[in-house]
């Protein structure tokens, strides 16, 4: 798989991050009746700051986390002080959306 080493670790990295959100969200959409695959996860995530399941402090926190890791996985570049930010804290930022979903199901 030559065409693999191609891929930068960095975006690796980024993508990872991004599918345990997706992954995360799509869960619970699916626990609710919604189907994560009609609607984008952005969408997702501000219908939950909305209806006030999630606060939006989290749920911007998670969105700068996405956007990052979006431009990353997409081949753009990504500054190292925007990847110290989701390093630093997408674990957090996930963990709270966890619990922020857990509390309202």
């Amino acid at each position: 798989m030559s065409f693999a080493n191609t891929v930068e670790p960095v975006s690796i990295e980024l993508f990872k991050t991004r599918l345990a959100f997706e992954r995360l969200v799509a869960n619970h959409s699916r626990l609710n009746g919604i189907d994560p695959r009609k609607l984008p996860l952005f969408r997702i995530l501000r219908d939950l700051q909305r209806t006030e399941e999630v606060p939006a402090n989290i749920i911007n926190g998670v969105l700068e986390v996405l956007s990052v890791c979006n431009y990353g996985v997409h081949g753009e570049e990504v500054s190292e002080t925007q990847l110290a930010f989701v390093r630093e804290s997408a674990a957090g930022l996930y963990d709270a959306l966890q619990n922020a979903l857990r509390a309202k199901a």
